[in-house]
């Protein structure tokens, strides 16, 4: 989905982006609807074509080809969908389809409850927490997603699959704020 730099523990990735996209423009409601209905339909299949969903729902009405090749769906199936896959990011958390689902849902249906149009979606991963969830955080104004998952296990790709988005990170070693913006394309 997409790729980090350790000292920063939030990226977006092309799942990620692809749900921002789709909740802002003319065509957003009809989009998210399509999108809910669809995991909704696989809900009762414990969410095994998760990866089908997002390519026909998400990326192809984005046109976001790169999204839709071979290699990059070939690698939400196997670092993050596959439970069986020897090359999952999440090996302890598996399966991981039914909760990333069900949040998209949850976020998705958030957003459909703006007024005329829907909300928009600002979804983000966070790296470092302790187990694999999703939360959903509404405003007036948005809905924001944010998939907390552990470190991946084995290599993370490489490059960053941007967005434009800046995230800003404060510790309390000496009081020092960080600032990440991803590389622009």
């Amino acid at each position: 989905m997409a790729s980090f730099v350790p000292q920063y523990p939030f990226v977006k990735g092309q799942i990620l982006h692809a749900l921002d996209l789709l909740s802002v423009g003319d065509n957003a409601r009809p989009r998210l609807e399509s999108l809910a209905t669809a995991i909704k339909n696989i809900a009762s299949n414990d969410f095994q074509d998760f990866d089908k969903v997002i390519d026909q729902f998400m990326f192809a009405p984005l046109n976001l080809n790169v999204s839709r090749s071979p290699a990059s769906m070939n690698h939400i199936l196997q670092q993050w969908l596959d439970p069986n896959s020897a090359t999952t990011y999440f090996p302890e958390h598996q399966p991981i389809a039914p909760t990333f689902a069900s949040g998209m849902l949850r976020t998705v249906e958030a957003s459909l409850t703006g007024k005329t149009d829907p909300r928009p979606i600002d979804a983000w991963w966070i790296l470092g927490h302790r187990t694999f969830e999703v939360m959903t955080l509404v405003t007036d104004r948005q809905v924001t997603m944010l998939l907390c998952t552990p470190a991946p296990h084995g290599k993370p790709p490489s490059g960053i699959w941007h967005p434009p988005a800046e995230g800003y990170v404060t510790g309390h070693h000496g009081v020092v704020t960080r600032k990440y913006v991803p590389p622009r394309t």
